[in-house]
């Protein structure tokens, strides 16, 4: 049986996230505010299926590190302290929409993540990710992932709360025609499919 919703706040007390979800085995949509440690997030996310949206509104304190998720969901993945996401989580995102912040992740780990995108024969299921890295100096190599200007710049709105445009100045064009849009400010990178 799936669960549709969990929702959970964990400013004010201490949280055992493996006894409390214990009896959990997938659920839709999970929502966590408050502050974690990692090991409860490795517990709830090695040991529940999120099927469609993941929202963690919460700070997460990397106490063993980043780890795996065999299981990611299809829809959203909105984490604003991801630095719990291994490099290797990180690349089997084919979620829909994904916003990750303050993760672990380096520019190097996006280009692999985009080239993968790019050379992919598997069917596109990414429309947006917006993350940052934790190397705001080094920039894309647009080379590397053959990218071309975008003609004219491309401006997309956010899909957050405000109405601010995104400009997107390079395309990424797979072999199947579908085009990334591309585009970094510092450690910012936002990554948007036509």
């Amino acid at each position: 049986m799936i669960t549709h919703s969990v929702k959970f706040d964990t400013s004010f007390t201490f949280f055992d996230a493996k006894k409390a979800l214990s009896a959990i085995k997938a659920v839709e949509h999970l929502e966590i505010n408050g502050e974690m440690m990692t090991s409860n997030v490795r517990d709830m996310l090695e040991n529940i299926t999120v099927t469609k949206r993941l929202e963690m509104y919460c700070k997460v304190s990397i106490v063993q590190g980043p780890f795996d998720v065999a299981s990611l969901p299809s829809e959203h993945i909105v984490c604003n302290y991801t630095t719990w996401m291994s490099t290797e989580t990180f690349q089997q995102l084919n979620c829909q929409h994904t916003r990750i912040g303050k993760t672990k992740l380096t520019v190097k780990d996006v280009e692999e993540f985009l080239l993968k995108w790019k050379n992919s024969t598997e069917k596109n299921h990414i429309k947006s990710l917006m993350m940052s890295t934790v190397d705001s100096e080094t920039k894309l190599d647009y080379n590397l992932l053959g990218a071309k200007e975008s003609d004219p710049s491309r401006k997309i709105h956010n899909g957050g709360g405000s109405a601010s445009q995104i400009s997107f100045d390079k395309s990424i064009t797979r072999a199947d025609g579908l085009v990334g849009l591309v585009r970094q400010n510092g450690e910012k990178i936002h990554f948007r499919v036509d």
